[in-house]
């Protein structure tokens, strides 16, 4: 099921597919090269994926790990390029695929808001006038000249958030980056992000956890497999994936206990099988 925004479209996916090559070991890549020949399996992240997201729009994106989800994402921020199909993206993007990224781990909290504002495309002073409203936002003051890599992981988070939003992006992309900050913390984020959309901004936000895709999101996609499963309202969009995830657990553990069982029995019979020999050998 693919939906098609009805608002102006900013993010427009058409029919884009993404295949990797996979190979056993690295000397193939040279012996492929070489010879010409191909010693790879083809492994296709995306398949055939078309969806548009409008202005304004809070979309979240659910899907089990290796489902296709960072392969989508990293399309939409042109760190990869498509096998197949068609991306059009009509806004500029402000994106957040890991904790720290575009942040030096040596660098203080201070001098990476610098970084990650030129990363951003902000000049020095633009970064100097915004300074201080992402540092109060971020509640991070005594910690500014801190190495980043002395941060916890929700510390990171709240400076990550904090410098990506500060730049009133027309796209912003985030990738699970809030699931490392604490509740006040992402209620936060959350008044932040309506704040932004509401001034015609639209977010794409990446998560495993349903409950924050619901709280937050007007509409979720279901990518499983490679392919959009399901675009709409997130409440059922949600359930099924989660309808998914439970049957998928409880078919792991009835194959667990079959597992076990199968362990069970076997032992069990070489028991019986050496339990005359034991009574023979003690004569």
């Amino acid at each position: 099921m693919t939906k098609t925004s009805t608002r102006l479209p900013v993010i427009t996916v058409d029919g884009v597919s993404k295949r990797y090559r996979l190979y056993s070991r690295p000397i193939d890549r040279i012996i492929e090269f070489v010879t010409g020949r191909a010693r790879h399996q083809p492994y296709w992240g995306l398949r055939d994926v078309s969806f548009s997201i409008g202005s304004g729009e809070i979309v979240g994106i659910v899907g089990r790990n290796g489902a296709g989800k960072s392969t989508l994402l990293r399309l939409l921020t042109g760190i990869s390029t498509p096998t197949s199909g068609e991306i059009t993206i009509r806004a500029r993007m402000s994106a957040i695929l890991e904790l720290g990224s575009g942040f030096h781990p040596e660098l203080s909290g201070r001098e990476n808001v610098y970084l990650g504002g030129a990363v951003l495309g902000m000049s020095t002073a633009d970064v100097e006038a915004r300074y201080d409203g992402i540092v109060d936002f971020a509640e991070l003051g005594p910690y500014m000249d801190m190495p980043f890599k002395t941060y916890s992981l929700g510390m990171q988070a709240r400076l990550s958030f904090s410098v990506a939003s500060c730049i009133d992006p027309e796209i912003m992309i985030i990738d699970e980056a809030l699931g490392a900050g604490d509740g006040a913390f992402i209620a936060k984020c959350f008044e932040r992000i309506r704040q932004i959309c509401a001034g015609g901004a639209t977010v794409v936000f990446v998560s495993h956890n349903t409950y924050l895709v619901q709280r937050l999101c007007q509409r979720a996609l279901w990518i499983d497999q490679g392919r959009l499963v399901a675009d709409g309202d997130p409440a059922t969009v949600c359930r099924d994936y989660e309808s998914l995830l439970r049957s998928i657990s409880q078919d792991e553990a009835m194959a667990r206990n079959r597992a076990a069982m199968s362990r069970f029995e076997d032992a069990d019979s070489k028991a019986v099988d050496l339990a005359p020999m034991s009574r023979i050998s003690h004569r």
